[in-house]
């Protein structure tokens, strides 16, 4: 089950008790970002989604750190990192990734990102470059979330956005409000398949309440308000890009993503194999063959 012991149970007695132990780094001087890790080699960086959380993704530490140092990192807010009143922005995850990465030295690296995750990589490209990025996985997020009044939509519905700003902004404001449980539950149902056990839903809500739905509003108001149109088009490093047939987020659009990236590489998982926006989930053995794959090849 996600999230559990049985999740790294394969793995050596060394590799699961460095799971299970807290690290913490500084990026600011009362910021804290807890973060799981294992292995050793070449850097491996995880970013989870909105609300999300390092132990959603022990699993993919544990197995790729047989040839990579894997780190999976609770973003500000999020899991047991610090959750200050201030730094609720994509540009601010941005600059603390950057600062994780000044504190550990790491270069030649490999960022995978999931749903915000991916906001995040791109607004550290935009503020920082790739210089010290070897290859990007891309999982199953638009390149905006809201149209804006200029955007146009494509007949094959590539740029049809998921929310109109006025379904935006009601949902961050019910989030930050008395609802903000009951809406929470009703948005990570939407992104769940029929057939996900109802105890790992359990598991996957209880996760994303650890960050006070205050600041989840915050974060989101922050994050559903761009479009990154104009950076993923200079993406120049290899890019396995990843959609879900069953997504809440179009899967048009993850394969338009690799249409503006040269060079990268699309994969949609079909529906009825996992595919929903938390295929990293419902099909975790499917997703890290591709991912070890697409690392072998760059």
């Amino acid at each position: 089950m996600p999230f559990s012991e049985a999740a790294i149970s394969g793995h050596s007695p060394e590799k699961r008790a460095s799971l299970r132990d807290t690290r913490y780094i500084k990026v600011e001087p009362d910021v804290l970002l807890r973060v799981i890790e294992a292995g050793s080699g070449r850097p491996i960086v995880i970013l989870p989604g909105w609300s999300q959380t390092a132990d959603q993704w022990t699993e993919y530490v544990a197995d790729l750190s047989d040839t990579n140092k894997v780190t999976a990192i609770d973003m500000r807010g999020h899991g047991a990192s610090s959750k200050p009143m201030h730094g609720y922005r994509i540009s601010r995850l941005a600059a603390d990734l950057q600062a994780v990465l000044n504190s550990e030295g790491w270069d030649d690296i490999t960022l995978i990102g999931h749903s915000m995750g991916c906001a995040i990589i791109w607004s550290y490209l935009e503020l920082y470059s790739s210089s010290r990025i070897r290859n990007l996985v891309l999982v199953d997020q638009p390149r905006a979330l809201v149209a804006e009044p200029h955007a146009s939509t494509n007949e094959d519905g590539k740029a049809a956005p998921m929310f109109s700003a006025q379904q935006a902004l009601e949902f961050i404001q019910g989030l930050r409000g008395l609802d903000g449980v009951a809406l929470t539950s009703g948005l990570l149902k939407a992104m769940t398949s029929d057939v996900f056990p109802p105890v790992a839903f359990d598991q996957l809500l209880a996760q994303n309440l650890l960050m006070p739905r205050d600041l989840a509003g915050r974060l989101l108001y922050d994050h559903v308000f761009k479009d990154w149109t104009d950076v993923i088009r200079r993406i120049d490093v290899p890019t396995l890009v990843i959609g879900a047939q069953g997504s809440i987020a179009p899967w048009q659009a993850m394969v338009e993503i690799g249409e503006m990236i040269s060079g990268s590489e699309t994969f949609i998982f079909a529906a009825n194999d996992g595919g929903s926006h938390f295929a990293f989930l419902e099909n975790p053995k499917k997703l890290l063959q591709l991912i070890k794959e697409f690392l072998e090849r760059n």
